[in-house]
């Protein structure tokens, strides 16, 4: 058996729709999604930036290894931390 995707379930519900139907349930989606959940995406990106500007350097890369694992992944981000950590020292 065939897998079935996102796009034959969605052409399968819109069998009984005309084209202009479908255009239309389409434009009032993609409206109600960029509007209203743009804003609540922009304040909880405010919300994170905020928190992770409050922790201290040490912090910061504690909080990568616990997410990522140690020393994995977010290597420019991991350089610049070090980086302003070792200006700080001196």
């Amino acid at each position: 058996m065939a897998k079935r995707t996102h796009k034959d379930a969605v052409n399968a519900a819109n069998k009984h729709m005309s084209a202009e139907q479908i255009s239309q349930n389409k434009n009032e989606r993609s409206k109600s999604r960029s509007t209203a959940d743009k804003a609540e995406r922009e304040s909880e990106a405010v919300e994170r930036q905020s928190h992770w500007g409050g922790l201290s350097l040490a912090e910061q890369l504690k909080q990568l290894d616990a997410r990522l694992g140690k020393g994995v992944g977010a290597v420019k981000q991991r350089a610049r931390i070090k980086e302003k950590i070792g200006v700080d020292k001196a």
